[in-house]
C-alpha cells in the first residue's frame, strides 16, 4: 500500500512525504467441514504475519540510516513488526444469514 501526501497553502506546495506499507503474511488454510463440495468450516493459522514501513522524505530517516531513493530523497525503512494474527489460529465456520426479499 502507498500513501502519497502533498500539503499546500493555497498555492504554496509546503511538503511532501510517501509512505509505502508492506505485508508479508504466510497462512494455511485446512477445510474442517465440507458439505455438498462447500467448505463449511476452516482452520486459519498464520506461522508469519509482518508488517513493515518504508518512509521517503520522512523527518526521521536521518535517524533510522538513510538510503536513496530512486529521485535521491532519504529513504528509511522501519524493521518489520509482527501483526496482531501471526502466531495465532482462527477457527472459522459458515452460518446461514437472513435472506433478502
Amino acid at each position: 500500500m502507498r500513501l502519497k501526501l502533498t500539503m499546500r497553502r493555497e498555492n504554496e506546495l509546503v511538503g511532501n512525504n510517501q509512505t509505502t506499507v508492506r505485508t508479508k503474511q504466510h497462512r494455511i488454510v485446512v477445510a474442517t467441514a465440507v458439505e455438498g463440495g462447500t467448505t463449511m468450516a476452516a482452520r486459519v493459522e498464520y506461522p508469519e504475519a509482518t508488517k513493515q514501513v518504508v518512509a521517503a522524505e520522512a523527518p526521521t530517516a536521518a535517524q533510522l540510516g538513510d538510503t536513496a531513493g530512486k529521485n535521491g530523497e532519504a529513504v528509511a525503512a522501519y524493521e518489520p513488526i509482527a501483526q496482531a494474527v501471526q502466531g495465532k489460529t482462527y477457527l472459522c465456520q459458515r452460518e446461514p444469514g437472513e435472506r433478502a426479499n
